[in-house]
């Protein structure tokens, strides 16, 4: 079953699970900053300011990427069609940005 949103719809969330090159948990305290970019499908990239959000209490130790599109602030989601999504973040001691290799797709109808 594939997520979908209403074009511009609110209030929606988005997570990506943070782990490391083993499948095991990451540490947290290497990041500085995190963020989720988003893929419109006109092919477009634009990033929205994430949290970092404990996996609990399913799985304490184990974070999430999580950013939430709640009002006032407007819809992201101004496009029908088939969006992806990541998680991003910036590195505490070499400041390199990262973003997740995989994406997510949901959808917007």
């Amino acid at each position: 079953m594939a997520v979908t949103f209403s074009l511009n719809q609110e209030s929606g969330k988005w997570r990506v699970k943070i782990i490391g090159d083993g499948g095991e948990p990451f540490d947290v305290n290497d990041i500085d900053t995190v963020s989720i970019a988003f893929y419109k499908p006109d092919g477009t990239r634009f990033v929205k300011p994430g949290e970092l959000v404990e996996d609990l209490p399913d799985n304490p130790g184990e974070f999430f990427i999580q950013y939430i599109n709640d009002p006032p602030e407007e819809s992201i989601l101004d496009l029908i069609g088939k969006w992806e999504y990541s998680g991003a973040g910036t590195l505490v001691v070499t400041e390199a940005f990262f973003e997740t290799s995989q994406r997510a797709v949901f959808w917007v109808l």
